[in-house]
């Protein structure tokens, strides 16, 4: 991922992190919270309706159990016994009941306040317990609290209460619930499945719980009490809501300062990126600009610095790579240095200490450490004149000449070898002129001869000048030791070299004036024993003519 394309995804993180904090602190634990402390709520009103009701029912079965001594159902027995049973007429509203049977031992109903179906009807219910049931008169089915009640003559009183729409509102008012009477087989009600379902426990379902009060699948209706959802849970949601808005706002706030940061960034970026293509190609004349003040301008103007600082070194040293060479022959001087001083640090030591102690032989140790001093002093000396040396190497002065040019010097230089047969030289190449510093190309000449010759007595060398591809290659060959590993290895370091007393500088004067003519040069061992070096120049270096 692009540097730019981090900031953008590190900027929504941030717009998006506190918002996603505030909706999961919002549901995780207060919309948890509230909708516990409700549950909490609804369970302290059920328990309210289960005393309310355990209150109620009592009250009745003690009012239904004293019917049997009530005067009227008294003569209602006797009026039975003595055969007058049609004459009999009970009311129900006069003994505080919504309905009442008398039954004879065999359960079966005799008489009734106000439905007459059920005369001749049996009854199994088990006495003197109060009974959930449903009941029928002429205005339909009816949820009721009935019981069955034995007289000392052997009959049956059955009556009850009707759960009718004064009850239920009592409940309403006691549990803060919407309470509603339902009959098995109801197609219309607002719980999903009724069957579901337990008496007197909290059920949830869609944001609502539900409570079955009274009844059951088995009795045949369902007295049941709706808790509507949390009151305040609304009021979460929408500041869930309105935080997931908020969020997305500040992401797409966050998406478009950050193209618009990372726009301006990123042509910062690209201005750098292409003021450095230049100066990798060389180009060091056109300074870099920031399109605006602050960080972005301080480093185009430290890159302008720069550039300004590797153009003055390029003129000094006339190669794109001066400062990496720069370098490593910096760090090879110092270390070259070093091996001197410490000759120098023990003479002196030495010195200074037979001064101090008097020594007999003063004047003796006085002229040892003063001549090892002087010594290593002109090593150093040496050193340093072969740097300055390289150092003042000037840029080719690039001419128009011919092979015999370059190969007349050599061969005036090295007559003698020549004649004895340790020098061969041979021209191959077909081009009349090319354009080069004949002075600089001989001096490759005669660094690569001479080492050459210095590794032996009997060494022979070859040299050959031809045609390669459109250019100019010299080909310098020996029959010597050839070169050491670790001078294949990192060829054209300075200071490193396989002769005694051997500065290295020569190779790597060697490549310096190839490079600035734009050529290559190469180093190899030769199958059959030496060593060889391969120079390629371009035939018309500086020049746009092709001049045969």
């Amino acid at each position: 991922m692009t540097f730019t394309g981090r900031i953008r995804l590190y900027l929504i993180g941030i717009a998006l992190l506190p918002p996603l904090l505030i909706i999961t602190f919002i549901y995780f634990h207060s919309i948890r919270q509230a909708e516990h402390d409700y549950l909490k709520d609804a369970s302290g009103r059920v328990q309210q309706f289960l005393q309310f009701n355990q209150s109620y029912q009592d009250e009745l079965f003690d009012h239904l159990q004293a019917l049997p001594t009530q005067p009227e159902i008294r003569k209602a027995i006797l009026m039975i016994q003595s055969g007058h049973i049609h004459q009999i007429h009970i009311s129900p509203e006069a003994h505080g009941v919504d309905f009442l049977e008398i039954l004879d031992s065999n359960r079966t109903v005799l008489v009734s306040g106000h439905r007459p179906g059920l005369i001749g009807e049996s009854m199994a219910w088990q006495y003197n317990t109060l009974l959930e049931t449903v009941e029928y008169d002429i205005n339909g089915p009816h949820a009721a609290n009935a019981s069955l009640l034995e007289t000392n003559d052997g009959y049956y009183i059955y009556g009850g209460l009707y759960l009718d729409e004064g009850y239920r509102s009592m409940l309403a008012r006691i549990t803060g619930t919407e309470v509603v009477l339902s009959f098995s087989g109801d197609s219309m009600n607002a719980i999903p499945d009724l069957r579901a379902l337990e008496k007197h426990r909290l059920m949830e379902h869609d944001d609502s719980f539900y409570i079955l009060l009274a009844g059951g699948e088995e009795i045949g209706f369902y007295l049941t009490a709706t808790f509507a959802g949390n009151p305040d849970r609304p009021l979460f949601l929408s500041l869930v809501k309105i935080t997931a808005i908020v969020a997305l706002v500040a992401i797409l706030a966050a998406i478009a300062f950050g193209m618009y940061i990372t726009g301006r960034a990123k042509r910062e970026i690209e201005n750098l990126i292409s003021a450095t293509s230049r100066i990798a190609a060389g180009d060091y004349n056109t300074p870099v600009m920031a399109y605006e003040e602050g960080e972005f301008s301080q480093l185009a103007d430290s890159f302008s610095d720069m550039t300004i600082k590797l153009k003055d070194t390029q003129r000094r040293l006339a190669t794109s790579e001066k400062i990496a060479a720069w370098k490593a022959i910096g760090q090879k001087v110092a270390h070259e240095l070093k091996n001197p001083l410490t000759p120098i640090a023990i003479s002196a030591d030495d010195l200074r200490r037979s001064f101090n102690e008097n020594h007999a032989d003063f004047e003796i140790v006085l002229n040892e450490t003063t001549a090892i001093i002087k010594s290593e002093v002109q090593r150093m000396t040496t050193l340093i004149d072969e740097f300055a040396g390289f150092a003042r190497m000037g840029a080719p002065k690039i001419v128009e000449v011919s092979p015999n040019t370059i190969i007349d010097g050599i061969i005036g230089l090295y007559a003698a070898d020549i004649d004895t047969g340790r020098l061969a030289v041979s021209i191959r190449s077909k081009r009349k002129r090319f354009h080069l510093d004949p002075d600089q190309i001989q001096q490759v000449l005669i660094n690569i001869i001479k080492n050459g010759l210095a590794t032996g007595e009997s060494t022979t060398v070859i040299v050959t000048v031809r045609d390669n591809a459109g250019q100019l290659q010299l080909v310098i060959e020996d029959n010597g030791q050839g070169f050491p590993p670790e001078i294949l290895q990192t060829p054209f370091v300075p200071y490193v070299s396989n002769r005694p007393g051997g500065s290295g500088l020569g190779l790597v004067i060697c490549q310096r004036i190839i490079h600035d003519h734009g050529g290559t040069i190469s180093l190899y061992n030769r199958k059959e024993g030496g060593a060889g070096v391969v120079i390629d120049l371009p035939q018309n270096h500086g020049q746009n003519s092709d001049n045969r």
